[in-house]
């Protein structure tokens, strides 16, 4: 996953958050809002398995 990648899906999913660090290396966050409530999206990517896990938290 790419840095753009996430970000295509934050503002997909009407996140306001910019993503921090580099995706391409396995780790990167972005944190921001969303109708008033606080969000934060890490993507971990293991460097010997090509698929990348997302974790979502909402807090108001």
């Amino acid at each position: 996953m790419t840095n753009q990648q996430l970000q295509t899906s934050i503002e997909a999913a009407g996140y306001n958050a910019s993503v921090e660090g580099d995706c391409g290396t396995g780790s990167c966050s972005a944190r921001g809002t969303s109708q008033g409530w606080r969000v934060e999206i890490f993507a971990f990517r293991n460097p010997s398995d090509p698929t990348t896990q997302i974790s979502l938290s909402v807090q108001q």
